[in-house]
């Protein structure tokens, strides 16, 4: 069977297999696998001799053995044979022998190049798929790989298998098999392609289908690697040509597609764009591991309707009926033309006027020429009303209009007027021509785009001279920003046609030798015009901004400074592109008050902007209030009045020039601009006050120098932040907001769905991708933390990626980088992408987790109202488990589409904004819900004033000892910002030696005292001694500092043991040893220790010091020690009091009841009154339990309507309570709670905070309520007792779940106690908690709102109840005490309320021993 299939010719030199020869070069390589390849390699070995260089086998077990014993010698490889045999798979099923075949298969296979020949024994179809089974447990061993095109095309590799090559065969059948095949019908050719390309039959071949069949019924497939893109090029310079068949110079719609399974080895990117110029559409098929970004880059637009997917070679032959469906609809819209040009595929939008000149010179015969010339220039182009719009206008003498843009809408309807042109003679006025077509054709009446950024262009026709002037009707077109393309004939003036045409003249000025040459030009003509288009979609559109510049020229101004201003503004604006749609520049000077010098719309040249500076800028003079002129320019420059572009999302800039500190409050004034979208830069001379500049905005420059080199520093770094042009210099000192992403991000599934913006919306886009990217990098973007996925919509849906697609932000990042502005492309339906994302994309096919519980969350963001119904589509969307937020601006607010989308409540949803460069309260939101651990523990919610700290150290006594890091990579100001960080603390603290004391020691390698704590006792002596420490600078050894302080606490250096001590630690860096021993043995010995880390410290090891979380302090930079004295003084003065509980109490009931409130009425006051006379259950610290109650209820909108402030027991405070309950109807849901347990963590500072809910059920998904109260607890809130009102109302059995206690924290045990006195026997112990009751189901969706108003809907059917949690354990027994004496009775309790304080009782504890947690 062998020497049928394979021989040498006579020389030896050459190997024949079957037709085809192959040059023999010591370069032939054998493989094999199958019961029967062992006698087929002896076989080949015989016949090939010392061609073969090396062989690899793999056979089954015992075959060799086999063949001894049967005396088949001649099946058995020589004993010095260059083949080596590998047995295994006992019984025909893989096992490690097997493996070990594969992967030397693998090894000699992938050591081979392109000059080597691999001879393929096979054996058995078993033996076939045993060796593809290995395919998968050998990463990147693809033993074949095989490559098909078909319909004009090449295919793309895949694996072989008999059943995927038999698949892939019933796929091409039944496709050719529905053509009507014939030499003047359709025409089919067949190319496969793998490291090379080859034909299998070309369109010339075959003009019968019967052929074409017989041939696909026989194709074999070859191996090889995967070069689509030079396949694509092979297709486009062997198939698509005249000599193989091609008939695309008749007319005839060429059509090619491309079959593929697997990620191209090369380029595609050229070859595709190659193929699409040429006119030829592009079908894009994958198959498995096709990578669908390529898919779509191959594709001919729109891509969802030319490329196609399906996830294995069995749903090939289904996809076939509806591929032929597209095909013959391509077919048909595609009617066959004259002279069909290259198709401008890619550059699909731009207003086309074409200039025609009929003159008499031109003649019947050349001016048909013309009518060819333009009916194949616009049959290259996709004609429509979304797409490219074109209008013709013929000249002489006079102008015939012909048709206008509007009235282009139908290419057919296009060349049948062009066909119809009817020749006018006359002579020859181009400039008359030139202007008619700009006041008459290219205005917005007549169906020009312009005001939507789409390309204007006006192609000129003309065979001469004109007789009237052309240069003012030229110029102004171009003014216009029209290109402008000449073609001349046989032109004798070209200098009057360069006066027309745009420059560069290369590519719009051509004059042709003669008419007959016009119809070649025509794909030229095309291809440049299409370059053109295409260079102005794709290419990077330049950001503009609005700048304001505000200046400081108050009467503490020096002349000098305000020089330097008027130098440095100048200059700003001299390198900037001022004009209309580019910079727009303001100016605003101010003392007392804001004045302005001139607002964004007043100069439109650089030159007149600088003339005013020179000449009318003015010192004003007044005091310095800085906050003030900030207020000033967000009511009059950021104003749409004054030309700001706020509203189209153009960056806004201002940027602050100060002389001195303000006289008034800056930060809230400059708060204000950037919630407006404002981007403030603040910049400093003279006597200018840091920290202020920094509160100002998060952009600051300072420059160290003065003069000419000053001006030239800080020119270059504003230029930057405007310009974007490259990085600061490291001199330039600038405050960013930190992003950073969540260290434990909660996990979800987000998806975007943006809105096409309009041309006009380009700015709109831009600020949209700037939000992608950053909230990208503020997320934790991981498989198994928030996957993202980004869609695009207009009049159809677009994935852009999926949930799956990314791995780390990262990726995510680069693909965003690369992405660039389409523009909408029809009318806008957002309730088609809304179904898009429930069916496409929320799905476990693309990376959905909600099977697994993980939250999904989507994001709207709308420019304009959808133009279909969205509100069926959003409820399908929420019902799904989606949570719906919905962004838009003015336009989509009106229409109420945000209230219609968004998840319930609208007014948590629905976002509205005045302009996209607000976008970052959607990052606010996404970041608060998705990364609870992101809430500033530098800056809490409570305000830490210094009269607020000052009162809570009235009358405390307190040792401080400072431990600071004086190591040499602290910078020297910044170690003067920790100095001037313990001055503020002495300033704010009651130092005396009765009072506060404090102490100060420094280390880096060593450590070194500077003064004791009873070493001064005035602050003006204790100031002065931190102002003459002087930095060490060595290395950072913290563990042996913490040790050397110990002693210095101890009463022979001024400590005082009786009092409360604390250590105050702040390092930049991570120590060089060990902290947790030394640490450990001050805390020993009662010590509180506060962290405060900088720059590289690591939390974790600042953790190891304090064993506190709540005492760890961490940022980037020593600016932020502003301020942080006063919240740790507030620490260490407010620990000292007595055991303070602040209980919040709150309750819902979903359904007015006149019995729940009767019975509220007379049980809540006696609860609330025994609670009152608790004493110390949950506190250790000496003194008195002081305990305060506060009542609040939250509205519809989550605004409070009702709250009575924390204050003692007050039975006059609980009925009002109970009065404002009776009116409000509540839902248990995380809203209801979260407002609940923020407002009572922002109010209250005592130690223990205990928030009591009583509810007559759940109305929402139990475990989301679990995550709300683990954030609030997180936040502060130490405990949380839900309790329920079954007696009040319904049951819950029969509406809705109530778990006992919602949140019951265990504290660590207390202190031992005294031995008490013998008691009676114990009680019997309790029996073990319940399992969980089954969670509820989910809320249904509200109603629709009203048609005038916003009422609520009915709420959403009940949940299935969920299973009967199993019982839990008994308790041990308590232990039998002894016993004692009678007590004397107890006064009489109140009745009816031990299963409501048990609960608490069990919160409470919870709170005091989780205190140190929760501050």
């Amino acid at each position: 069977m062998l020497q049928r299939a394979l021989s040498l010719d006579p020389s030896g030199k050459q190997l024949k297999v079957r037709d085809r020869s192959f040059q023999l070069r010591e370069n032939l390589y054998l493989v094999g696998f199958g019961k029967a390849v062992l006698g087929m390699a002896a076989a080949a070995e015989e016949l090939l001799g010392q061609h073969l260089v090396q062989g690899v086998i793999s056979v089954p077990k015992g075959i060799r053995a086999a063949m001894e014993h049967a005396g088949k010698q001649e099946m058995l490889l020589k004993p010095h044979s260059h083949i080596q045999v590998f047995e295994g798979a006992e019984d025909n099923l893989p096992d490690r022998d097997a493996l070990r075949a594969a992967l030397a298969i693998q090894q000699l296979a992938e050591g081979l190049t392109a000059e080597d020949l691999l001879l393929v024994l096979i054996s058995g179809f078993l033996a076939v798929e045993a060796i593809l089974f290995c395919e998968g447990e050998v990463p990147g061993f693809s033993p074949f790989i095989l490559p098909i095109g078909y319909l004009d095309d090449a295919c793309k590799n895949l694996s072989i298998n008999p059943q995927h090559a038999r698949s892939v065969r019933n796929f091409l059948y039944a496709l050719a098999n529905s053509f009507q095949v014939g030499r003047e019908t359709i025409r089919v050719s067949l190319a496969q392609y793998s490291d090379t390309p080859v034909s299998e039959f070309l369109l010339s071949t075959y003009y019968r289908k019967g052929d074409v069949l017989r041939h696909i019924h026989r194709l074999q497939f070859k191996p090889g690697g995967n070069k689509m893109g030079r396949s694509l090029q092979f297709i486009l310079e062997h198939h698509f040509q005249e000599a193989a068949g091609s008939r695309a110079s008749q007319g005839v719609p060429q059509m090619a597609l491309v079959l593929s399974s697997g990620p191209a080895e090369d380029s595609i990117r050229e070859p595709a764009e190659a193929l699409r110029r040429a006119g030829i559409l592009l079908y894009a098929v994958g198959v498995r591991e096709a990578a669908q970004a390529e898919l779509r880059e191959i594709a001919s637009s729109p891509k969802d309707k030319f490329t196609f997917f399906v996830p294995n070679f069995a749903g090939l032959p289904g996809l076939a009926q509806k591929l032929r469906q597209e095909l013959c609809s391509t077919l048909l819209e595609a009617q066959p033309t004259e002279h069909q040009s290259p198709v401008c595929t890619e550059a699909s939008l731009a207003d086309i006027v074409f200039l025609v000149d009929s003159s008499t010179s031109i003649g019947p015969q050349n001016f048909q020429k013309v009518k060819n010339f333009l009916h194949s220039v616009v049959s290259g182009l996709l004609i429509g009303s979304d797409r490219v719009q074109v209008g013709l206008v013929q000249y002489s003498d006079s102008i015939y209009p012909a048709f206008q843009l509007k009235q282009s809408s139908l290419k057919s309807t296009v060349l049948e007027r062009i066909r119809n042109l009817s020749y006018s003679t006359g002579g020859t006025n181009t400039g008359s021509a030139l202007e008619f077509i700009r006041a008459n054709y290219l205005t917005e009446m007549s169906g020009s785009r312009a005001k939507d950024g789409v390309p204007q262009i006006v192609i000129l026709v003309t065979d001469g001279e004109s007789n009237d002037e052309v240069q003012d009707a030229a110029d102004q077109l171009k003014r216009d920003g029209v290109f402008v393309y000449v073609v001349g004939i046989n032109v004798q003036d070209v200098q009057e046609l360069q006066k027309i045409a745009s420059e560069p003249f290369d590519k719009f000025l051509f004059n042709m030798e003669n008419f007959s040459i016009l119809q070649e030009f025509s794909g030229s003509l095309l291809q440049v015009l299409c370059s053109t288009l295409e260079r102005q979609m794709t290419k990077s559109t330049k950001t503009y901004a609005d700048v304001v510049f505000l200046l400081d020229t108050s009467q503490e101004t020096s002349q000098a400074s305000f020089q330097w201003m008027q130098n440095f503004i100048s200059r700003i604006i001299g390198i900037l592109e001022v004009g209309k749609d580019k910079y727009q520049v303001g100016l605003a000077q101010y003392g007392d008050d804001g004045y302005t010098e001139f607002l964004f719309n007043t100069y439109k040249t650089r030159n007149e902007m600088i003339t005013h500076i020179q000449e009318h800028l003015v010192l004003r003079g007044g005091s310095r209030k800085t906050g003030r002129a900030l207020r000033f320019l967000h009511q009059t420059f950021f104003q749409e009045a004054a030309g700001s572009r706020f509203l189209q999302g153009v960056p806004q800039y201002a940027v602050v020039i100060t002389s001195g500190k303000s006289e008034d409050e800056v930060r809230d004034a400059a708060q204000t601009l950037r919630k407006r979208g404002v981007d403030v830069m603040s910049m400093g001379v003279q006597d200018s006050d840091r920290t202020e500049l920094e509160g100002t905005g998060p952009l600051v420059f300072v420059s160290d120098l003065w003069g000419e080199d000053g001006v030239r520093q800080l020119m270059q770094d504003v230029n930057v932040v405007i310009q974007g042009t490259e990085q600061p210099e490291v001199r330039t000192e600038v405050a960013k907001d930190s992003v950073g992403a969540c260290p434990t991000a909660v996990p979800a599934d987000l998806v975007f769905l943006v809105e096409e913006f309009s041309r006009a919306g380009q700015s709109n886009f831009q600020q949209v991708v700037h939000f992608l990217k950053t909230t990208v990098q503020s997320l934790n973007i991981h498989p198994d933390a928030v996957r993202i996925s980004l869609v695009f919509y207009s009049e159809e849906p677009r994935l852009e990626f999926s949930l799956d697609t990314f791995q780390n932000d990262g990726q995510v990042l680069h693909h965003l980088d690369k992405l660039t502005f389409q523009g909408r492309r029809g009318r806008t339906k957002a309730g088609a992408a809304l179904d898009f994302l429930r069916n496409e994309v929320f799905i476990p096919e693309k990376g959905s987790r909600s099977k697994q519980g993980v939250q999904q969350i989507a994001v709207v963001i709308m420019e304009s109202p959808s133009l279909d119904n969205v509100s069926t589509p959003a409820s399908h969307l929420r019902r799904a488990g989606v949570t719906i937020y919905a962004v838009g601006i003015q336009a989509t607010s009106e229409s109420k589409d945000l209230e219609k989308i968004s998840t319930y409540p609208p007014w948590k949803h629905a976002i509205r904004l005045e302009s996209f460069l607000q976008l970052a309260i959607v990052g606010n939101k996404l970041k608060n819900r998705l990364c609870p651990e992101t809430v500033s523990r530098i800056y809490p919610q409570k305000s830490f004033t210094p009269q607020r700290a000052q009162e809570a150290c009235k009358s405390k006594r307190a040792d401080i000892i400072f431990l600071i890091d004086g190591s040499e990579s602290i910078a020297p100001k910044d170690f003067e910002k920790m100095k001037e960080f313990m001055e503020r603390m002495v300033n704010q603290s009651n130092i005396g030696a009765d009072e506060i004391r404090m102490g100060l020691l420094q280390f880096s390698s060593t450590p070194r005292e500077e003064f004791r704590l009873n070493q001064y006792s005035s602050k003006v002596d204790m100031r002065r001694a931190i102002l003459n420490v002087e930095q060490m600078n060595d290395g950072t050894r913290t563990g042996k500092g913490l040790n050397f302080t110990l002693p210095f606490f101890d009463s022979s250096r001024g400590g005082r043991p009786s009092v409360h001590q604390y250590l105050i630690v702040i390092t930049d860096g991570i120590s060089q040893d060990s902290v947790a021993a030394p640490a450990k043995a001050l805390r020993d010995r009662n010590i509180i220790i506060f962290a405060i880390g900088v720059g590289e410290a690591q939390r974790a090891q600042l953790l190891e010091i304090t064993n506190d979380q709540d005492r760890v302090y961490h940022e980037e930079n020593f600016e932020f020690l502003q301020n942080l004295e006063k919240e740790i003084l507030y620490e260490v003065c407010s620990s000292q009091e007595g055991c303070r509980m602040d209980l919040s109490v709150g309750i819902d009931i979903s359904t007015s009841s006149v019995r729940a409130q009767q019975e509220l009425q007379r049980l809540l006051p006696g609860l609330m009154l025994q609670l009152a006379l608790l004493s110390n259950i949950s506190c250790d610290t000496p003194g008195p339990m002081d305990s305060r109650f506060r009542y609040a209820i939250p509205g519809s909108s989550g605004q409070l309507v009702f709250d009575s402030g924390f204050d003692k027991y007050s039975d006059e405070t609980i009925q009002k309570f109970l009065v404002h309950q009776g009116s409000v109807n509540n839902h248990m849901n995380a809203d209801f709670l979260q407002s609940l347990g923020e407002t009572a963590i922002r109010l209250s500072f005592a130690k223990v905070k205990v928030l009591l809910v009583f509810t007559d059920g759940l109305d929402e998904d139990l475990e989301r309520l679990r995550r709300t109260s683990e954030l609030l607890h997180s936040k502060g809130k130490c405990a949380g007792a839900l309790h329920g009102l079954a007696p009040f109302t319904k049951a819950p059995s029969r509406d809705k779940e109530v778990p006992e206690v919602f949140l019951d924290f265990e504290g660590s045990p207390g202190e031992e106690g005294a031995v008490g006195l013998d008691g009676e026997q114990g009680l019997t112990g309790l029996p073990g908690q319940a399992g969980r009751r089954g969670e509820p189901g989910l809320r249904g969706d509200p109603g629709d709102p009203g048609i005038d108003n916003f009422i609520q809907g009915p709420k959403g059917e009940k949940g299935r109840r969920g299973h009967q949690g199993s019982s839990g354990f008994h308790g041990p027994l308590g232990e039998a005490g002894g016993v004692g004496p009678r007590g004397s009775h107890g006064r009489r309790g109140l009745p009816g309320l031990k299963n409501w304080i048990l609960p608490f009782e069990r919160a409470a504890r919870c709170a005091e021993s989780h205190k140190g947690d929760n501050q």
